[in-house]
């Protein structure tokens, strides 16, 4: 038996690319996002715990893994299962030359109008969600009126 087998990764059945569970997820953060909004903290923490909420759904709904191509839950469950299994270490196997990895078979994907492009779900995904968070809180704090206070304050405004 060879070593390397490849990931199975099934491609979503829909027109544009999104399944159910894309859509599943990015509802309930849509719907916790809204709930936030209309909660009774102040409006800062307000915006940035619903961007953080709908921002992290649409990551997970829409992010792979760069190397694997797999889903959020299916790579975090490989790490637990990689973690739980036991390790033996192989000594003097006597295969010097491994053997090469057999060509994939071409995947067919079903035709679609529009497709939606997966996310990266590693640092680049993370430093963009929370980078799109700190402008939002910004523009709140901006649109409140704090930076001319701020300005008034400071003498730099009329």
């Amino acid at each position: 038996m060879h070593p390397s087998v490849p990931p199975v990764i099934e491609p979503p059945r829909t027109v544009i690319g999104v399944g159910a569970r894309e859509v599943l997820l990015l509802g309930a953060g849509l719907l916790a996002a809204c709930l936030v909004i209309l909660s009774p903290l102040p409006l800062l923490p307000r915006v940035g715990l619903a961007a953080l909420l709908f921002g992290g759904s649409g990551l997970l709904a829409l992010g792979r893994a760069p190397a694997s191509g797999k889903t959020a839950e299916a790579f975090l469950l490989d790490l637990v299962r990689f973690a739980g299994r036991g390790r033996l270490l192989q000594r003097n196997t006597g295969d010097p030359d491994p053997l090469p990895d057999p060509p994939a078979p071409p995947r067919t994907a079903p035709a679609a109008r529009m497709r939606v492009p997966a996310l990266p779900l590693d640092g680049s995904g993370f430093l963009g969600l929370f980078s799109l968070i700190f402008l939002l809180m910004l523009l709140a704090w901006i649109w409140t009126g704090a930076l001319g206070a701020l300005l008034l304050q400071r003498g730099m405004a009329r």
